[in-house]
């Protein structure tokens, strides 16, 4: 049994050039993929919380005050939920991209990334994210 766990690791030590190449770009993917939600959801969800909002709004412009917008946020739920929401999506997207660029990935973020890849690369190109990880060395050997 000792002999097999070598053999299993020794292709992926080879690959490791094309497995970081493979990380990188889905970690890419992840970033691209968290903005266009937050892009979706600030064109979608925001101009209709806003429209629900919109006697309230009207309110504010006129007699501004913390008050109105506590009790014009309080009493309409669903909206204030809506815009929370593309709010709370909105920092987590900024505050998960600062910390990458910032620190870098870490390592437990770096060994998912890799679990991730490894079963995409084992699927191999019936796996929908094959093209975006692997899709410009498919010409070479895995």
């Amino acid at each position: 049994m000792s002999k097999s766990q070598p053999e299993s690791s020794a292709p992926i030590a080879d690959l490791a050039p094309q497995f970081e190449v493979a990380i990188q770009r889905l970690h890419q993917l992840i970033l691209w993929g968290r903005w266009l939600a937050v892009i979706v959801l600030w064109l979608g969800l925001a101009p209709l919380s806003l429209y629900a909002l919109r006697s309230e709004v009207t309110l504010w412009f006129d007699y501004f005050t913390w008050s109105a917008l506590r009790y014009g946020l309080a009493f309409n739920p669903m909206p204030t939920l809506g815009l929370a929401l593309c709010l709370a999506s909105l920092l987590s997207a900024l505050l998960w991209q600062s910390q990458h660029a910032l620190l870098g990935i870490s390592d437990r973020e770096r060994q998912r990334l890799l679990r991730r890849v490894q079963r995409i690369h084992q699927q191999g190109p019936s796996h929908p994210l094959w093209r975006w990880t692997f899709g410009q060395t498919q010409g070479e050997e895995f």
